[in-house]
């Protein structure tokens, strides 16, 4: 009986310690969205982002409610060495530009990936990153845009003004 009851402590002590470690590894925020549509409308609501680390980079998981699978879009993994792409879904996009911004004092590279399945018609676009945070998606072929405002990065409106050179 006593090897029993070791057995269960310990396996307690197991079950609570990678309970601790994964909530330790996500990090939840809210973000503000700005979705703008073909005909001018735009549409402004919150979503939850679950960053998680994941081998030798991070994953952004947009979603719904916070602490759930429910994710919105592809998830998104940034490594944090290679900056040449990323991985959105299970496809890869090319960084195709760089460009610098003055942002509260301070220069912030901001990164522009391209994203196309082959032989898929419509779903090239674009995904703007900074500070490892995705700030923008443009569509190609459409046009319209979602941007992504965080408490403590907001490029929407510098990204919206340079709509001619980089966005």
């Amino acid at each position: 009986m006593r090897i029993f009851e070791l057995f269960l402590i310990g396996c307690s002590f197991l079950l609570l310690g990678s309970c601790g470690a994964k909530k330790s590894m996500d990090t939840v925020q809210e973000v503000y969205v700005e979705e703008s549509s073909w005909d001018g409308e735009i549409v402004e609501d919150t979503m939850m982002l679950t960053i998680r680390e994941v081998g030798s980079g991070k994953l952004l998981l947009f979603g719904l409610e916070e602490e759930k699978d429910i994710v919105v879009g592809l998830p998104i993994e940034i490594s944090k060495s290679d900056k040449s792409e990323i991985i959105v879904g299970k496809m890869t996009a090319k960084l195709i530009a760089e460009k610098v911004y003055a942002y509260k004092g301070k220069n912030l590279k901001i990164r522009k990936y391209y994203y196309n399945v082959p032989d898929m018609l419509d779903e090239e676009c674009y995904y703007f990153l900074a500070d490892e945070k995705l700030i923008a998606v443009k569509s190609v072929a459409w046009g319209v845009a979602t941007f992504y405002r965080y408490s403590d990065l907001d490029l929407i409106e510098q990204l919206k003004a340079d709509s001619i050179s980089f966005f």
